[in-house]
Protein backbone atom coordinates (compact mmCIF):
# COMPACT_ATOMS: atom_id res chain seq x y z
CA UNK A 1 0.00 0.00 0.00
CA UNK A 2 1.59 3.28 -1.03
CA UNK A 3 1.22 6.16 0.51
CA UNK A 4 1.46 9.85 -0.88
CA UNK A 5 3.65 12.58 0.46
CA UNK A 6 5.23 15.98 -0.79
CA UNK A 7 8.91 14.75 -0.01
CA UNK A 8 11.02 11.88 1.51
CA UNK A 9 14.20 11.92 3.06
CA UNK A 10 15.79 8.70 2.30
CA UNK A 11 17.74 6.89 4.12
CA UNK A 12 20.08 3.82 2.75
CA UNK A 13 17.26 3.08 0.63
CA UNK A 14 15.12 4.11 -2.72
CA UNK A 15 11.86 5.06 -1.26
CA UNK A 16 9.94 3.41 -4.24
CA UNK A 17 10.81 0.23 -2.26
CA UNK A 18 8.92 0.79 0.57
CA UNK A 19 5.70 2.17 -1.63
CA UNK A 20 6.00 5.58 -0.60
CA UNK A 21 4.48 7.40 -3.70
CA UNK A 22 5.25 11.26 -4.79
CA UNK A 23 3.14 13.34 -6.47
CA UNK A 24 4.73 14.14 -9.61
CA UNK A 25 7.68 16.18 -9.43
CA UNK A 26 7.85 16.13 -6.00
CA UNK A 27 11.60 15.76 -4.46
CA UNK A 28 13.42 13.47 -2.45
CA UNK A 29 16.74 13.85 -0.66
CA UNK A 30 19.24 10.89 -0.48
CA UNK A 31 20.62 11.75 2.90
CA UNK A 32 23.43 9.33 3.08
CA UNK A 33 24.54 11.38 -0.28
CA UNK A 34 26.06 13.54 2.65
CA UNK A 35 29.08 12.93 4.90
CA UNK A 36 27.52 12.30 8.24
CA UNK A 37 28.32 15.53 10.00
CA UNK A 38 26.40 17.42 7.11
CA UNK A 39 23.35 15.25 6.97
CA UNK A 40 21.09 17.32 9.91
CA UNK A 41 21.91 20.58 7.44
CA UNK A 42 21.01 18.94 4.62
CA UNK A 43 17.56 17.56 5.72
CA UNK A 44 16.90 21.55 7.91
CA UNK A 45 18.02 22.52 4.23
CA UNK A 46 15.43 20.58 2.24
CA UNK A 47 12.52 21.03 4.81
CA UNK A 48 12.53 24.78 4.33
CA UNK A 49 12.82 24.22 0.65
CA UNK A 50 9.77 21.81 0.69
CA UNK A 51 7.44 24.39 2.45
CA UNK A 52 8.57 27.18 0.28
CA UNK A 53 7.11 24.85 -2.45
CA UNK A 54 3.66 24.30 -0.63
CA UNK A 55 4.51 20.94 0.53
CA UNK A 56 3.32 20.12 4.27
CA UNK A 57 3.59 16.05 4.14
CA UNK A 58 7.21 14.38 4.63
CA UNK A 59 8.60 10.99 5.25
CA UNK A 60 11.41 9.81 6.49
CA UNK A 61 11.90 6.27 3.95
CA UNK A 62 14.31 3.72 5.46
CA UNK A 63 14.75 0.00 5.58
CA UNK A 64 12.12 -2.40 7.48
CA UNK A 65 14.91 -2.45 10.35
CA UNK A 66 15.62 0.85 10.78
CA UNK A 67 18.80 3.39 10.22
CA UNK A 68 20.50 3.58 13.68
CA UNK A 69 22.77 5.79 12.36
CA UNK A 70 20.08 8.31 11.12
CA UNK A 71 18.69 9.27 14.62
CA UNK A 72 19.36 12.76 14.10
CA UNK A 73 17.45 13.00 10.89
CA UNK A 74 14.29 11.82 12.98
CA UNK A 75 15.02 14.60 15.19
CA UNK A 76 15.10 17.36 12.36
CA UNK A 77 11.79 15.71 11.13
CA UNK A 78 9.99 15.28 14.47
CA UNK A 79 10.84 19.40 15.27
CA UNK A 80 9.87 20.26 11.14
CA UNK A 81 6.85 18.62 11.51
CA UNK A 82 5.50 19.68 14.99
CA UNK A 83 6.57 23.62 14.52
CA UNK A 84 4.39 23.41 11.20
CA UNK A 85 1.50 22.04 13.08
CA UNK A 86 1.64 25.14 15.18
CA UNK A 87 2.46 27.55 12.34
CA UNK A 88 -0.30 26.33 10.15
CA UNK A 89 -3.30 26.87 13.24
CA UNK A 90 -1.80 30.06 13.75
CA UNK A 91 -1.94 31.06 9.84
CA UNK A 92 -5.42 29.84 9.34
CA UNK A 93 -7.16 31.22 12.34
CA UNK A 94 -5.43 35.23 11.68
CA UNK A 95 -6.12 34.49 7.78
CA UNK A 96 -9.59 33.89 7.86
CA UNK A 97 -11.29 36.91 8.48
CA UNK A 98 -9.36 39.52 7.09
CA UNK A 99 -10.85 39.83 3.24
CA UNK A 100 -14.22 40.42 4.59
CA UNK A 101 -12.77 43.69 7.19
CA UNK A 102 -10.63 45.28 4.36
CA UNK A 103 -14.55 44.79 2.38
CA UNK A 104 -16.40 46.12 4.98
CA UNK A 105 -13.71 49.01 5.30
CA UNK A 106 -14.07 49.78 2.03
CA UNK A 107 -17.50 49.74 1.84
CA UNK A 108 -18.23 51.30 5.03
CA UNK A 109 -15.29 53.21 6.43
CA UNK A 110 -14.45 57.02 6.05
CA UNK A 111 -10.91 56.79 5.81
CA UNK A 112 -8.20 59.34 6.21
CA UNK A 113 -5.00 58.25 6.16
CA UNK A 114 -2.24 59.27 8.54
CA UNK A 115 0.75 58.24 6.10
CA UNK A 116 -0.66 61.17 3.70
CA UNK A 117 0.75 63.99 5.55
CA UNK A 118 4.79 63.82 5.04
CA UNK A 119 7.57 64.79 7.21
CA UNK A 120 5.14 66.29 9.57
CA UNK A 121 7.51 65.51 13.07
CA UNK A 122 10.09 66.77 10.84
CA UNK A 123 13.47 65.59 12.92
CA UNK A 124 11.56 65.18 15.87
CA UNK A 125 11.87 62.69 18.44
CA UNK A 126 9.17 60.36 19.24
CA UNK A 127 8.43 57.87 21.89
CA UNK A 128 6.66 54.63 20.22
CA UNK A 129 5.54 52.39 23.32
CA UNK A 130 4.82 48.62 23.47
CA UNK A 131 3.51 46.96 26.36
CA UNK A 132 6.50 44.54 27.19
CA UNK A 133 7.54 43.90 30.67
CA UNK A 134 10.47 46.60 30.78
CA UNK A 135 7.42 49.39 30.94
CA UNK A 136 7.43 49.10 34.32
CA UNK A 137 10.36 50.23 34.46
CA UNK A 138 10.38 52.74 31.87
CA UNK A 139 6.72 54.04 32.35
CA UNK A 140 7.62 56.77 35.46
CA UNK A 141 9.25 58.49 32.75
CA UNK A 142 6.90 58.72 29.95
CA UNK A 143 5.82 62.51 31.09
CA UNK A 144 9.00 63.76 31.05
CA UNK A 145 9.36 62.22 27.65
CA UNK A 146 5.95 63.59 26.04
CA UNK A 147 6.97 66.89 26.55
CA UNK A 148 9.96 66.33 24.16
CA UNK A 149 8.01 64.54 21.53
CA UNK A 150 4.93 62.90 20.44
CA UNK A 151 3.99 59.44 22.56
CA UNK A 152 2.79 56.99 19.76
CA UNK A 153 1.43 53.90 21.70
CA UNK A 154 0.17 50.44 20.48
CA UNK A 155 -3.56 49.53 21.82
CA UNK A 156 -2.34 47.22 24.05
CA UNK A 157 0.03 49.90 26.13
CA UNK A 158 -2.65 52.23 26.67
CA UNK A 159 -3.61 51.76 30.25
CA UNK A 160 -0.28 51.15 31.46
CA UNK A 161 0.76 54.59 29.83
CA UNK A 162 -2.65 55.82 32.02
CA UNK A 163 -1.13 54.29 34.95
CA UNK A 164 1.92 56.49 34.41
CA UNK A 165 -0.33 59.63 33.74
CA UNK A 166 0.19 60.31 30.16
CA UNK A 167 -2.44 60.18 27.55
CA UNK A 168 -1.13 59.07 24.28
CA UNK A 169 -0.87 61.46 21.52
CA UNK A 170 -1.18 58.54 18.88
CA UNK A 171 -2.55 54.90 19.68
CA UNK A 172 -2.07 52.57 17.23
CA UNK A 173 -3.99 49.06 16.42
CA UNK A 174 -3.38 46.58 14.04
CA UNK A 175 -5.95 43.80 15.44
CA UNK A 176 -8.17 41.89 12.66
CA UNK A 177 -7.28 38.80 13.67
CA UNK A 178 -6.39 38.09 17.70
CA UNK A 179 -9.90 39.67 18.47
CA UNK A 180 -11.84 36.03 16.96
CA UNK A 181 -13.83 34.75 20.26
CA UNK A 182 -16.88 35.02 21.53
CA UNK A 183 -15.15 38.07 23.67
CA UNK A 184 -14.27 39.84 21.03
CA UNK A 185 -16.32 42.83 21.29
CA UNK A 186 -15.40 43.31 25.10
CA UNK A 187 -11.64 42.55 24.20
CA UNK A 188 -11.79 45.78 21.58
CA UNK A 189 -13.40 47.84 23.63
CA UNK A 190 -11.39 47.13 26.57
CA UNK A 191 -8.39 48.21 24.53
CA UNK A 192 -10.09 52.05 23.86
CA UNK A 193 -11.90 52.26 27.25
CA UNK A 194 -11.20 55.88 28.52
CA UNK A 195 -9.12 56.80 25.96
CA UNK A 196 -8.63 60.52 26.15
CA UNK A 197 -10.48 62.62 23.55
CA UNK A 198 -6.98 64.63 23.25
CA UNK A 199 -5.65 61.25 21.35
CA UNK A 200 -6.06 60.57 18.08
CA UNK A 201 -6.50 56.84 17.17
CA UNK A 202 -4.71 55.39 14.38
CA UNK A 203 -6.07 52.18 12.86
CA UNK A 204 -4.92 49.40 10.50
CA UNK A 205 -7.41 49.49 7.88
CA UNK A 206 -8.24 45.59 8.64
CA UNK A 207 -8.61 46.38 12.13
CA UNK A 208 -11.33 44.01 13.80
CA UNK A 209 -14.93 46.14 12.99
CA UNK A 210 -15.02 46.40 17.07
CA UNK A 211 -11.89 48.37 17.54
CA UNK A 212 -13.35 51.01 14.63
CA UNK A 213 -16.95 50.70 16.46
CA UNK A 214 -15.10 51.50 19.82
CA UNK A 215 -12.97 54.87 18.34
CA UNK A 216 -15.05 57.83 18.12
CA UNK A 217 -12.26 58.97 16.07
CA UNK A 218 -9.57 57.52 13.64
CA UNK A 219 -7.15 57.61 10.88
CA UNK A 220 -5.80 54.59 9.14
CA UNK A 221 -2.86 53.01 7.88
CA UNK A 222 -1.94 50.82 5.36
CA UNK A 223 -2.08 47.08 5.95
CA UNK A 224 0.42 44.25 6.40
CA UNK A 225 -1.18 42.06 4.08
CA UNK A 226 1.14 42.21 0.95
CA UNK A 227 -1.84 41.19 -1.36
CA UNK A 228 -4.27 44.02 -0.41
CA UNK A 229 -1.51 46.77 -1.77
CA UNK A 230 -2.40 46.98 -5.31
CA UNK A 231 -6.27 47.84 -4.36
CA UNK A 232 -4.57 50.77 -1.28
CA UNK A 233 -2.38 52.11 -4.28
CA UNK A 234 -5.57 52.17 -6.42
CA UNK A 235 -6.55 54.75 -3.68
CA UNK A 236 -3.31 56.96 -3.35
CA UNK A 237 -2.25 55.46 -0.15
CA UNK A 238 1.66 54.96 0.81
CA UNK A 239 2.20 51.51 2.27
CA UNK A 240 3.16 51.26 5.83
CA UNK A 241 5.30 47.96 6.32
CA UNK A 242 5.53 46.53 9.36
CA UNK A 243 4.65 42.55 9.13
CA UNK A 244 2.52 42.54 11.31
CA UNK A 245 3.54 43.82 14.24
CA UNK A 246 1.38 46.39 16.49
CA UNK A 247 4.56 47.53 17.60
CA UNK A 248 6.83 48.11 14.76
CA UNK A 249 3.39 49.51 12.84
CA UNK A 250 3.88 52.55 15.69
CA UNK A 251 7.66 52.90 14.77
CA UNK A 252 6.94 52.86 10.90
CA UNK A 253 3.88 55.50 11.18
CA UNK A 254 6.98 57.29 13.45
CA UNK A 255 9.77 57.23 10.64
CA UNK A 256 6.78 58.03 8.18
CA UNK A 257 6.27 60.98 9.84
CA UNK A 258 10.20 62.00 9.81
CA UNK A 259 11.06 61.23 13.36
CA UNK A 260 14.10 61.43 14.41
CA UNK A 261 15.55 59.59 16.40
CA UNK A 262 12.68 56.78 16.99
CA UNK A 263 12.97 56.03 20.82
CA UNK A 264 11.80 52.31 21.38
CA UNK A 265 10.04 52.03 25.29
CA UNK A 266 8.90 48.64 26.90
CA UNK A 267 9.36 47.04 23.03
CA UNK A 268 10.86 43.77 25.01
CA UNK A 269 10.73 40.89 21.55
CA UNK A 270 11.03 38.51 24.68
CA UNK A 271 9.48 37.23 28.02
CA UNK A 272 12.14 38.52 30.45
CA UNK A 273 11.87 36.09 33.87
CA UNK A 274 8.44 34.48 31.94
CA UNK A 275 7.21 37.75 32.03
CA UNK A 276 4.61 38.59 28.73
CA UNK A 277 3.36 41.99 29.38
CA UNK A 278 3.94 45.15 31.73
CA UNK A 279 1.91 44.72 34.93
CA UNK A 280 -0.19 47.91 33.92
CA UNK A 281 -1.30 45.98 31.09
CA UNK A 282 -4.61 44.47 30.77
CA UNK A 283 -2.49 41.50 30.03
CA UNK A 284 -0.29 41.96 32.94
CA UNK A 285 -1.26 38.29 34.63
CA UNK A 286 0.10 36.31 31.53
CA UNK A 287 3.06 34.69 32.11
CA UNK A 288 5.38 31.93 29.75
CA UNK A 289 6.27 28.57 30.49
CA UNK A 290 8.60 26.92 28.16
CA UNK A 291 7.91 22.95 27.70
CA UNK A 292 11.44 21.15 26.29
CA UNK A 293 9.67 18.95 23.47
CA UNK A 294 12.71 16.69 21.29
CA UNK A 295 15.74 19.13 21.75
CA UNK A 296 13.30 22.38 20.71
CA UNK A 297 11.15 25.21 23.34
CA UNK A 298 7.71 25.06 23.10
CA UNK A 299 6.26 28.12 25.12
CA UNK A 300 2.52 28.28 27.00
CA UNK A 301 1.27 31.09 28.38
CA UNK A 302 -0.73 30.93 31.31
CA UNK A 303 -3.00 33.97 32.74
CA UNK A 304 -6.86 34.69 32.42
CA UNK A 305 -6.97 37.87 30.70
CA UNK A 306 -6.36 36.43 26.91
CA UNK A 307 -5.68 33.27 25.12
CA UNK A 308 -2.56 32.70 23.19
CA UNK A 309 -1.59 29.88 21.37
CA UNK A 310 1.52 27.82 22.30
CA UNK A 311 4.12 28.93 20.21
CA UNK A 312 7.87 27.85 19.45
CA UNK A 313 10.22 29.31 21.46
CA UNK A 314 14.08 30.18 21.17
CA UNK A 315 17.25 32.13 23.07
CA UNK A 316 18.24 35.77 21.79
CA UNK A 317 21.19 37.69 22.97
CA UNK A 318 19.19 40.18 25.66
CA UNK A 319 19.65 44.22 25.75
CA UNK A 320 22.58 45.36 26.83
CA UNK A 321 24.87 42.19 25.49
CA UNK A 322 24.99 40.36 28.32
CA UNK A 323 23.02 36.96 28.00
CA UNK A 324 20.13 35.96 26.66
CA UNK A 325 16.43 36.28 26.28
CA UNK A 326 13.26 34.12 25.70
CA UNK A 327 11.63 35.44 22.65
CA UNK A 328 10.16 33.20 19.23
CA UNK A 329 10.59 33.19 15.96
CA UNK A 330 8.05 36.04 15.12
CA UNK A 331 9.80 38.25 18.09
CA UNK A 332 13.23 37.66 16.01
CA UNK A 333 11.52 38.28 12.59
CA UNK A 334 10.30 41.88 14.59
CA UNK A 335 13.96 42.08 15.52
CA UNK A 336 15.04 42.27 12.38
CA UNK A 337 12.41 44.52 10.89
CA UNK A 338 13.81 47.49 13.54
CA UNK A 339 17.26 46.31 12.36
CA UNK A 340 16.06 46.95 8.69
CA UNK A 341 15.15 50.33 9.64
CA UNK A 342 17.48 51.23 11.85
CA UNK A 343 19.85 51.35 8.54
CA UNK A 344 18.43 54.36 7.35
CA UNK A 345 16.73 55.72 10.47
CA UNK A 346 18.11 56.51 14.24
CA UNK A 347 16.23 54.10 16.47
CA UNK A 348 16.85 54.06 19.62
CA UNK A 349 16.23 51.04 21.92
CA UNK A 350 15.53 51.73 25.76
CA UNK A 351 16.52 48.82 28.40
CA UNK A 352 14.89 45.49 28.74
CA UNK A 353 14.19 42.50 26.35
CA UNK A 354 15.72 41.13 23.39
CA UNK A 355 18.84 43.18 22.09
CA UNK A 356 17.17 44.93 18.23
CA UNK A 357 21.05 44.59 16.58
CA UNK A 358 21.77 48.57 14.71
CA UNK A 359 19.77 50.21 17.46
CA UNK A 360 21.43 52.78 19.92
CA UNK A 361 20.99 50.73 22.79
CA UNK A 362 20.72 53.15 25.74
CA UNK A 363 18.52 54.00 29.07
CA UNK A 364 15.38 55.92 28.75
CA UNK A 365 16.51 58.54 31.63
CA UNK A 366 20.00 59.07 29.47
CA UNK A 367 18.14 58.96 25.86
CA UNK A 368 15.81 62.54 27.78
CA UNK A 369 18.82 64.39 29.23
CA UNK A 370 20.03 64.21 26.18
CA UNK A 371 17.51 65.89 23.78
CA UNK A 372 16.26 69.17 23.53
CA UNK A 373 13.12 70.79 24.05
CA UNK A 374 11.64 72.20 20.53
CA UNK A 375 7.40 71.52 21.45
CA UNK A 376 5.42 68.77 19.74
CA UNK A 377 4.14 69.45 16.23
CA UNK A 378 0.09 69.00 15.99
CA UNK A 379 -0.68 67.36 12.90
CA UNK A 380 -4.00 67.96 11.18
CA UNK A 381 -6.41 65.45 10.36
CA UNK A 382 -5.39 63.89 6.74
CA UNK A 383 -7.90 64.25 3.44
CA UNK A 384 -10.30 61.52 3.00
CA UNK A 385 -9.03 58.61 0.83
CA UNK A 386 -11.91 57.70 -1.87
CA UNK A 387 -12.33 53.78 -2.17
CA UNK A 388 -14.67 53.85 -5.00
CA UNK A 389 -12.43 52.63 -7.31
CA UNK A 390 -10.94 50.25 -5.25
CA UNK A 391 -15.09 48.89 -4.98
CA UNK A 392 -15.25 49.34 -8.80
CA UNK A 393 -12.21 46.80 -9.56
CA UNK A 394 -13.16 44.02 -6.78
CA UNK A 395 -16.61 43.83 -8.29
CA UNK A 396 -15.44 43.89 -11.88
CA UNK A 397 -13.09 41.19 -10.81
CA UNK A 398 -15.61 39.54 -8.95
CA UNK A 399 -17.63 39.43 -12.05
CA UNK A 400 -14.86 38.28 -14.42
CA UNK A 401 -13.29 35.73 -12.91
CA UNK A 402 -16.61 33.56 -10.83
CA UNK A 403 -15.81 30.34 -12.00
CA UNK A 404 -12.22 30.43 -13.56
CA UNK A 405 -9.87 28.23 -12.66
CA UNK A 406 -7.26 29.61 -9.77
CA UNK A 407 -4.26 29.35 -12.06
CA UNK A 408 -5.84 32.61 -14.02
CA UNK A 409 -6.74 34.96 -11.07
CA UNK A 410 -4.62 37.80 -10.89
CA UNK A 411 -2.59 37.42 -7.34
CA UNK A 412 -4.45 40.05 -5.16
CA UNK A 413 -7.78 38.11 -5.63
CA UNK A 414 -6.12 34.92 -5.08
CA UNK A 415 -4.21 36.79 -1.77
CA UNK A 416 -7.98 37.62 -0.18
CA UNK A 417 -9.26 34.24 0.17
CA UNK A 418 -7.24 31.60 -0.77
CA UNK A 419 -4.30 31.72 2.01
CA UNK A 420 -6.53 30.16 4.68
CA UNK A 421 -8.32 27.48 1.98
CA UNK A 422 -4.73 25.87 1.22
CA UNK A 423 -3.58 25.45 4.56
CA UNK A 424 -6.64 23.59 5.33
CA UNK A 425 -6.67 22.07 2.00
CA UNK A 426 -3.46 20.65 3.12
CA UNK A 427 -4.21 19.72 6.26
CA UNK A 428 -6.95 17.49 5.11
CA UNK A 429 -4.63 15.66 2.70
CA UNK A 430 -5.67 17.26 -0.42
CA UNK A 431 -3.37 16.53 -3.46
CA UNK A 432 -3.32 17.29 -7.12
CA UNK A 433 -6.76 17.69 -8.29
CA UNK A 434 -8.81 17.70 -5.15
CA UNK A 435 -5.97 20.27 -4.12
CA UNK A 436 -7.02 22.96 -7.18
CA UNK A 437 -10.62 21.99 -6.85
CA UNK A 438 -11.08 23.03 -3.19
CA UNK A 439 -8.91 26.55 -4.28
CA UNK A 440 -11.11 27.07 -7.00
CA UNK A 441 -14.07 26.81 -4.78
CA UNK A 442 -12.81 29.33 -2.49
CA UNK A 443 -11.99 31.61 -5.16
CA UNK A 444 -15.91 31.01 -6.13
CA UNK A 445 -16.58 31.97 -2.41
CA UNK A 446 -15.06 34.47 -2.62
CA UNK A 447 -16.34 36.10 -5.99
CA UNK A 448 -19.57 35.89 -4.09
CA UNK A 449 -18.05 37.51 -0.70
CA UNK A 450 -17.48 40.55 -2.74
CA UNK A 451 -20.49 41.06 -4.97
CA UNK A 452 -22.87 40.80 -1.56
CA UNK A 453 -20.84 42.59 0.81
CA UNK A 454 -19.87 45.83 -2.04
CA UNK A 455 -23.04 45.26 -4.22
CA UNK A 456 -25.58 43.72 -2.12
Amino acid sequence: MSVEVDAILACGIDPQELGVALDEGSPWLPVDAFEPDARATAAKEFLKATIRTGGLRVAVAEPEEGCPDYPEIHRVVDQHMMKLEVDQLTVIEKASQVAQYFLRAIRDREMRFATTHRNPLRGRPAFVVAAGPSLDLTGPLLAQAQELGPVIATNTSLKACQAFSVEPDYLVSVESRDLTGADAESTARSHFDGVASSTQCVLDIVAHPHNWEACADRWCISTSEPYLLPYLLDMGVEPTVYLGSVACAAAALAIQWGANPVVLVGQDLGYPGGRVYGQHTPFGDITAEVEERNGVQLIHFKGESKRMNSTWGTMAPAWGGEGECLSTYNFVQFAHWFEVASRTHCIINTEGGVRIDGSIELPLARVLNSLTRTGVPLIEPPPMADAGRVRERLLAEAKRYHGQRCTGVPAPLLGLFVTPAALIARKEGLTGQDFLDAITAAVDTGCEVIKETLDG
